[in-house]
């Protein structure tokens, strides 16, 4: 078996049929499974699965395992990847779908360069069809101690995409090290793309779109931040830091980027915005995850080679006053991506 596409479905009834015929379809001429992972919801997405396993003219590659009861997204990413009978392995949530060529061209470029890492671009998807932006990471293979550092240094986006779609890995390199999603993370792919940005020693970047990222309003990247939100977001940073710190007692040196992944995930996006709007998230609560966004900064030493966006951001942190500023950017300016987008 040469690649797993997993996906692990929950409640996606509306979206789930084109999920999985776009795995499906596929040009690949190679063997390969749709690893279907039944979390347990409550609407007829599986039926829907079941469905096509019994009528598509490739639903024979549909293999469904079943968990006894709802344990999360981060457990079913787990499922998949102990599960998985491919060599290779790549992941998709259930409301999205994949380019018809998308596993061909992701293997391709894995076999040929031997990495740990194949990745492609991506679109954001309204359900109606209406395109909101594409990704551009600039194509080209990388092979180092620290990869995806490289790849972040020398790629236009600067950012190292922590979604855990639209990359195949080798199966092994997961396996091998270990790399796992916590399981009761409904955001799954922080943790789990800060291993694999701490580990691999290669990546590849092609420039063809090969999967379309659905904007669905409700899910868990749209919907409002509750303390169960927030509780992952402090897990996250604490983990990502314990890895590094375990690693520096044994005498690495850790890139400033790989801090810089971190900080991206909670204040080049909406993350921050989000938590300090949200209704139903207490001022203590809100305040302690300041705190442990603010704990990032002190595991990064201020140095002539960081750029202008590693300084903004690590500055406004350390200062006294620095949660009311982050309040006054959630609910006047937003985050420091909309500032950096006015100052353009």
């Amino acid at each position: 078996m040469k690649v797993t596409v997993a996906i692990a479905v929950y409640n996606v009834e509306a979206y789930i049929e084109k999920c999985i015929k776009s795995a499906l379809n596929q040009d690949f001429e190679e063997e390969y499974e749709v690893l279907v992972v039944d979390d347990c919801g409550k609407d007829n997405s599986i039926s829907i699965v079941e469905r096509l396993a019994a009528t598509h003219p490739n639903g024979r590659k549909i293999r469904i395992v079943h968990h006894e009861k709802n344990i999360g997204t981060g457990a079913a990413r787990n499922t998949g990847i102990d599960e998985a009978k491919g060599e290779y392995i790549c992941f998709m949530d259930g409301d999205d779908y994949m380019a018809p060529n998308a596993v061909r061209l992701l293997y391709e470029t894995m076999v040929a360069n031997n990495v740990d890492i194949v990745l492609g671009n991506h679109q954001r998807i309204y359900p109606d069809g209406k395109i909101d932006g594409t990704s551009n990471y600039r194509p080209g293979i990388v092979k180092s101690e620290y990869a995806v550092v490289e790849w972040m240094k020398h790629n236009s986006a600067g950012i190292y995409p922590v979604a855990m779609w639209n990359k195949l890995f080798r199966t092994s390199f997961l396996r091998d090290n270990g790399i796992r999603c916590v399981p009761w993370h409904r955001y799954e792919d922080p943790f789990f793309s800060f291993q694999t940005a701490f580990i691999a020693k290669s990546i590849v970047t092609i420039p063809e779109v090969t999967h379309n990222l659905v904007i669905v309003n409700g899910s868990c990247t749209h919907s409002e931040v509750t303390e169960s939100h927030v509780n992952q977001f402090i897990d996250i940073i604490d983990r990502s830091l314990a890895l590094c710190e375990e690693n520096r007692k044994e005498g690495k040196v850790i890139p400033r980027e790989i801090y810089w992944i971190i900080t991206h995930i909670f204040f080049w996006t909406d993350i921050t915005k989000r938590t300090l709007k949200s209704s139903v998230v207490s001022k203590k609560q809100k305040k302690e995850y300041f705190d442990h966004v603010k704990e990032i900064t002190h595991h990064v030493k201020r140095s002539d080679e960081t750029d202008w966006k590693h300084k903004a951001v690590y500055t406004i942190v350390r200062m006294p006053c620095s949660y009311l500023l982050m309040k006054l950017f959630a609910f006047s300016l937003g985050t420091v991506e909309a500032v950096k987008h006015k100052l353009k």
